[in-house]
């Protein structure tokens, strides 16, 4: 298990400085006639941290690790389900607000793949420190 959330957060941070390299090496894509094709870099980063971090999420989940009731993942895993379910429930109905929902995952999304790497190095440096702590 600890070496398993050892790589998760090394391979989060690694993606998420890929990420922002990327999104800064094709910046002058801002500037010029190519201006729709900016998105599909800043987005593709999104989806390679948010998916790891979604692979990352299934393995603690299924494994139990760290899942209970009170941990910053379990709530963590709560907002992300709330926010899945309700875009979905946007996208079925063919709601107006989906608009509203995307523009809102786009601002918040790098600040929850930020948040989820902190919970990765909580785990390991602060609560796998000290397990007995973990049974009070």
């Amino acid at each position: 298990m600890k070496k398993f959330k050892i790589m998760d957060m090394w391979i989060s941070i690694i993606l998420i400085i890929f990420s922002i390299t990327r999104s800064i090496i094709f910046y002058d894509r801002f500037l010029g006639p190519y201006f729709l094709h900016v998105k599909d870099d800043i987005i593709q980063g999104y989806f390679i941290v948010g998916g790891w971090q979604v692979i990352s999420m299934l393995v603690h989940t299924f494994k139990k690790w760290f899942t209970i009731k009170g941990n910053k993942r379990f709530y963590y895993q709560i907002i992300v389900l709330t926010i899945i379910l309700i875009s979905i429930l946007l996208i079925v109905f063919k709601s107006d607000g989906i608009a509203f929902m995307l523009f809102f995952l786009l601002a918040v999304t790098p600040f929850m793949a930020i948040y989820y790497t902190y919970i990765c190095y909580h785990e390991i440096y602060i609560k796998m420190k000290r397990p007995l702590d973990q049974l009070k």
